[in-house]
Order: C-alpha cells, then structure tokens, then sequence
C-alpha cells in the first residue's frame, strides 16, 4: 500500500510524495506540477526556469549528470528509478528510498559529516550554475514570500503575551527589529559573497545519513547561493526545529563550520574563510520575517510542529526559537560588521 510522506502544502509544485512497493522492497513516487492552485500568488509554480519555484526543476536535475558529479564529490542523491510526463501535464518521478537516518534522528557527528559533503560537493560544482533550470534570487524571493505583520515587532501589547514575555531572552525585541529594518543590506551582503550551486533547502528532514554516505533529497530550489548559505540553513533549522537544543548551538556552528571549510579545501576550493563568514552570517536575513509569525501565533494558539502536528509543550518551542532568534539577530549584526570591514556596505 502507498504510504504518503510529509511534505510542504504551500508549495503546489509538489503534488504528493508517497513511499510504494518496488521490486522486493520500496521506492519514492514524487509527482511534480505546474498546474495546481497556490495558497497565495508567491507561491504559485512558474514556468521561468531561474524562478524558485519553477516547477520542472527536480525532473531537470535528476535527469542530467549533476547527481553523478556530487556524488563523486562526496554528496548523493537519491537514483532516479524512472520519470513519466502524465496525462494531466504532471511528472511522477521514482526515486531510490534511501535508507538511514534523518531529521530528528541525525547526530551531531550525522550533521558534521553533512557540512563536510556539502563542502566538497560545492567546491566540486563547477559550471553547474550554469545549467538553465538552477535558480536565482531565491533567498529574496522566499523572504518575499512570507507574509506576516512587521508592526508586531514593535507592538508593546504583542510582546506582553506571557508566553512571549516568559520565555524570550530580554533584549530579543530591539535584536529582531534591526534584522527586519537592515534586510536590504542583509541581502546585499549576501549576494557580495561568491556563488556556489546550492540546494537551498538543506536541512535534517532533507538529508539521510548511513555509514559512509551522505545524501540530500528534494532539490525543488536548487540554484545559485553564497558559499555558506547551505550550511546556516542547516544550523539554524535544526535548532529551530527543536532537533538540536538552542545551548548547543554554538557549538554545533562551530564544528559544522569547520568541516564545511574543510570539505571545501579538501574539493578544491580555496575559499576566503572570511566570505564564507559571511556567507553563513548575511544568510540569517532569512528569518528576519520569523519574530512576526511567532508573536502573531502566540495570540491565536497555532502551535505546529514541522508537518502539521500540534506542539504539546509551546513553552519549550517559544524558548527554544525565542534563542535561535537572538542568535540570528547577533548573525545580523556581526554580517554587518564584518562587510563594513570587507567595505562591502
């Protein structure tokens, strides 16, 4: 029997994904479109190849000889078992299910070792960016689309809400409204950084981890990003995400940096350590639309976990984001810095 699997609904590219029998064990059945209806007009599928959200991407990707060149870097990719254009218009692509571990179930060492593929993969990238179906500007543009009420940030009676004012760090209000206020220059930074392909959504629920392998799944976004911009996703979700507690995460940066910096050298990229910086620290922008959601969920109760689920503890995800986000805002402020000394503002 099919089995659907988690997904994002706000995306209509993604039709279903579904784990199916195939042979003597299981595959990944992901159908693809350019038809569905959005939830809103900034997520609507595109037919522009350099948009974010352009709808063939995955089908481009797995069809053409990148996977066998990250692979041989040192990042895999599921195999492409087969790919069918439907009667709808819709591609239903089947793909290898990789078995390890993921999301929550990844290790300090399982992450390590993803920064460190991630770093070789790109180094190894080469004219990749080139190709017609990679993104741009996707980091704009899924800012772009996140719609929320910036006033909260500085509304007194939005910040009253114990379960704001009880669990987040004091100082957090000024933090978030200079992210929201300097995202322009947040952006631009990011952009000063040199381009690498990117995934773009690479995070724990999108890696699979085995003994001696490491492979990243949905490359729906997939495109151009500045060195570094994969791995502070992959940071900051997974204490976001409550996978990795907000008192690691230091030193869980530090430790991925580190491995990130290393796969790159060990690729063949002799990266400037100090744009990398950059890089992971400009890519905190981001989140600057994040503060607003949570002090509006505060007030109507929508407390979700990643996949729908309703969160029994709210006080320990407003405390656990409440310090991802300062630690973003002080990202924000050191990206600042660090491009005024670089004087690249």
């Amino acid at each position: 029997m099919d089995e659907p699997l988690c997904h994002n609904p706000s995306n209509p590219v993604t039709a279903g994904i579904w784990r199916v029998p195939h042979g003597s064990g299981t595959a990944i059945r992901k159908v693809i479109s350019g038809t569905r209806p959005a939830t809103h007009p900034d997520w609507s599928a595109s037919h522009d190849p350099r948009s974010w959200l352009y709808w063939r991407r995955e089908a481009d990707f797995y069809r053409s000889d990148v996977p066998a060149r990250l692979a041989s870097a040192g990042l895999g990719t599921p195999a492409l078992l087969d790919w069918r254009e439907q009667g709808d218009g819709s591609i239903a692509l089947l793909l290898e299910d990789v078995p390890g571990r993921t999301g929550a179930a990844l290790s300090r060492a399982d992450l390590v070792a993803a920064a460190y593929a991630l770093g070789r993969a790109q180094a190894a990238s080469g004219d990749v960016l080139e190709r017609p179906w990679t993104s741009r500007s996707a980091l704009r543009d899924h800012c772009a689309s996140k719609h929320v009420d910036a006033g909260l940030l500085r509304d007194p009676d939005a910040w009253a809400h114990p379960l704001v004012r009880e669990t987040w760090p004091e100082g957090l209000q000024d933090g978030l409204v200079a992210l929201h206020d300097r995202r322009e220059t947040l952006f631009a930074l990011a952009e000063a950084v040199p381009r690498v392909f990117s995934h773009l959504d690479f995070w724990s629920h999108n890696l699979v981890v085995a003994p001696g392998r490491v492979v990243a799944i949905d490359w729906a976004f997939a495109g151009d990003g500045a060195l570094g911009e994969d791995l502070a996703n992959l940071v900051t979700e997974a204490v976001l995400d409550l996978f990795v507690d907000c008192d690691a995460l230091d030193a869980l940066d530090a430790s991925l940096a580190e491995a990130y910096l290393r796969g790159l050298r060990d690729g063949g990229l002799d990266a400037d350590p100090e744009l990398v910086r950059l890089g992971r620290t400009a890519a905190a922008v981001k989140w600057h639309w994040l503060g607003a959601l949570h002090l509006e969920r505060a007030h109507t109760g929508q407390h979700h976990l990643y996949g729908g689920a309703v969160d029994p503890d709210p006080r320990r995800q407003y405390a656990q984001r409440g310090a991802a986000l300062a630690w973003l805002a002080g990202r924000a402020e050191a990206a600042i810095a660090l491009g005024e000394r670089l004087g690249l503002t």
